[in-house]
């Protein structure tokens, strides 16, 4: 039983510095409407951090993962491209959120999956941002903050083994840590079931 629960202020303030940033405000529209297959609502990207902010304060002194990952499946019409945001609390399950977003056209695999670690890696720097500002507010707690991983539907075996050493250098370089099959869970199980 967690006798000290710590209550995380909205991440309201924390898009104000967002949009500083260069083409948040364009690229914005692709990430609006997460859903959680335990509630029937649709949540923006703030809500969803004040949701994981929720879950780590019921028991902070638990150590969690921030996984995220995206996977894409091309159609008849377009490709769709589903990110999945995870939070793992290690040895006791976790919450996830997903987002869809669709490409018209085709598209070659190299550049759908430059597309899926684009996407992972913008939604990966939002939510650093939202971290690091719920760490300034609580210097000194014994909070456990989340690992953050990239998770890519790419691997060793297959069509995708030639792009391995491109992709894992280039996540790398934005300063992420990256899973890639058979460990890359979230976007090879979690936002596949959602493509």
């Amino acid at each position: 039983m967690n006798t000290h629960a710590i209550s995380f202020p909205p991440v309201r303030r924390t898009r104000k510095i967002l949009e500083k940033e260069e083409n948040f405000v364009a690229r914005e529209e692709e990430f609006r409407g997460f859903w959680s297959p335990s509630e029937d609502k649709r949540f923006t990207i703030e809500e969803v951090a004040d949701k994981l902010g929720s879950y780590i304060s019921e028991n902070p002194e638990k150590k969690y993962r921030l996984i995220i990952g995206t996977d894409s499946q091309e159609n008849h019409d377009g490709v769709v491209f589903v990110s999945a945001i995870i939070l793992h609390r290690v040895g006791n399950g976790g919450r996830y959120f997903w987002h869809r977003s669709k490409r018209e056209g085709t598209m070659v695999l190299r550049d759908r999956i430059h597309q899926e670690v684009d996407f992972s890696r913008r939604l990966a720097e939002k939510f650093e941002a939202f971290f690091n500002e719920w760490k300034m507010n609580f210097r000194g707690s014994k909070t456990f903050w989340p690992n953050l991983e990239i998770h890519v539907d790419i691997g060793e075996n297959g069509a995708t083994r030639s792009l391995i050493n491109e992709i894992v250098g280039m996540v790398r370089a934005f300063g992420f840590e990256i899973k890639t099959k058979p460990n890359s869970y979230g976007a090879s199980t979690i936002a596949d079931r959602h493509t």
